[in-house]
């Protein structure tokens, strides 16, 4: 089931590129980012109040906004490459770089995860991937 939400998410995040570039021709990629995130922000927000019975206040570290930054920082990139390179380029150089992170990350222990040390498939995939990415290039 999770491979399935996992595609689908995908699907959805492909979708939503490519109507927060179309929203980006037509403002500025900054409005655009604000009012992408403006957007979610009402939406979670409305989740929440009726999801959230418990209203405990919590004590949370600087590094706990970072998602929100970076993922703020991603929409703006995505907003400034898809008009040069089109939804499909811009996903497949978004994830691999995605997966050539994560690997690093598994590889070296970052960011307070246990060291996993990389296959051969591992490496093969992301040669199979780089090399996607060059024909698709071409």
């Amino acid at each position: 089931m999770a491979k399935w939400v996992a595609f689908l998410t995908g699907m959805i995040l492909s979708c939503m590129v490519y109507f927060n570039g179309q929203l980006s021709a037509l403002t500025s990629i900054t409005l655009s980012n604000a009012i992408f995130h403006g957007i979610g922000f009402l939406f979670y927000g409305s989740l929440m109040s009726f999801a959230v019975k418990n209203k405990e206040k919590t004590s949370l570290s600087w590094r706990y906004i970072l998602p929100g930054a970076m993922g703020s920082m991603t929409v703006l990139l995505n907003n400034y490459v898809i008009a040069s390179l089109g939804v499909t380029l811009m996903v497949a150089y978004g994830l691999f770089g995605q997966v050539l992170s994560s690997l690093v990350i598994d590889t070296f222990g970052f960011l307070g995860k246990a060291k996993q040390k990389v296959s051969h498939k591992q490496v093969l995939g992301i040669l199979v991937m780089a090399t996607g990415l060059v024909i698709m290039m071409i």
